[in-house]
């Protein structure tokens, strides 16, 4: 007969996944390797589900997971520019860049004031309901510099039917980084020097 855990304890299932991934050996530690990475901010992950205040959490739960995994790969540095007032001008930048409007020079400019190289902008659906929940998510690396798309992730994952759905959502997340770290391992981003 199965035992179910207390529901303090699927509470804090987020907390104990998120310090299994921080716990996971760090890669990219080799001497060998070389000593310059690619400069990276994680923008706010977008995510379209019926239930917005899971979507909501989920987003941010993604958003840390992704700045973990790139971080833990060792060919990237991670840019923490959470104020708005720093990243709303680069991202204008590079919505007006896409369409042609704006010279390579000042995106240039801008990613340099900001130590930024490279956005991973990431945005899916998720889909909560009582038979578990469904995550897709594609996670795109894009240079600051130009726009130009340097990597593309897709992940679809499932967390199990559950009371809370909050806590099917966050499985889905656990099981995606899983197979987007596999992905970004085997990735290999271009040199900061060839940008």
């Amino acid at each position: 007969m199965a035992t179910r855990l207390p529901t303090r304890t699927w509470r804090l299932l987020p907390l104990f996944l998120g310090l299994a991934l921080m716990a996971a050996p760090l890669r990219g530690t080799d001497p060998a390797a070389p000593s310059r990475r690619l400069q990276v901010s994680v923008l706010p992950v977008s995510l379209s589900s019926d239930d917005r205040r899971v979507a909501s959490t989920i987003g941010s739960l993604i958003q840390d997971r992704l700045k973990d995994a790139f971080f833990q790969e060792g060919d990237y540095g991670i840019v923490e520019r959470g104020d708005p007032a720093v990243l709303g001008p680069i991202l204008s930048e590079l919505e007006f860049q896409n369409g042609g409007l704006v010279a390579h020079r000042e995106a240039r400019e801008l990613g340099k004031l900001a130590g930024i190289e490279a956005f991973v902008v990431a945005g899916g659906e998720l889909s909560v309901g009582m038979f578990g929940s469904v995550l897709s998510l594609r996670i795109r690396l894009i240079d600051v510099e130009t726009s130009k798309l340097l990597g593309l992730f897709q992940v679809r994952s499932r967390g199990r039917a559950r009371l809370n759905p909050r806590q099917s959502a966050a499985e889905a997340v656990a099981s995606a980084m899983q197979t987007f770290a596999a992905q970004l391992h085997d990735f290999r981003p271009p040199s900061a020097e060839s940008m």
